[in-house]
């Protein structure tokens, strides 16, 4: 895929990132200032855990809390505020949350801390896309349902017997 984008004269580049830690976060948006010389045209926020999925909210020690929060929505948060200069110089910056439907509305018991860092990611949305529109930054989110992905199997497996998953 890589050689079908640079054969469109794309200039594509990637980096490794724990976006739950501050610093990496901050050396990462240096390097795409670097890159791509001070603009950046999309932000594309689509780090996420579920942490330890179905386990209710009285049970969560402060580490595991610190560690969802971290990962789900101060990385989303730290990152668009610092790619927020680079979106701006582009004139055409756009942000991308990738939410969930459980930040709609309380799905299942067991799941409250995600539920709520993915509903705190779907009000920052709706307030950076009133905040940045006069920047030409658009911000919008996508909250889809449940995706069967490895992370996600042992919560499905349950679900669906022996049957796979749809």
């Amino acid at each position: 895929m890589l050689n079908h984008w640079k054969c469109m004269n794309l200039n594509v580049t990637g980096s490794i990132c724990d976006v739950s830690d501050h610093v990496e976060r901050e050396k990462l948006m240096d390097k795409v200032k670097t890159i791509f010389n001070g603009k950046l045209d999309i932000l594309v926020n689509n780090a996420g855990t579920t942490g330890p999925a179905w386990k209710p909210a009285t049970q969560f020690t402060s580490e595991e809390y610190s560690s969802l929060m971290a990962t789900n929505f101060d990385s989303a948060f730290h990152l668009s505020q610092l790619a927020h200069p680079l979106l701006k110089a582009s004139g055409k910056g756009s942000v991308v949350y990738i939410s969930s439907i459980a930040g709609t509305g309380a799905l299942s018991e067991g799941i409250a801390v995600y539920c709520s860092t993915k509903g705190a990611m779907n009000q920052l949305t709706k307030a950076l896309a009133c905040e940045w529109a006069g920047d030409m930054i658009r911000v919008n989110s996508v909250a889809p349902g449940i995706i069967t992905t490895p992370m996600t199997k042992p919560i499905l497996s349950p679900l669906f017997s022996s049957a796979a998953p749809p």
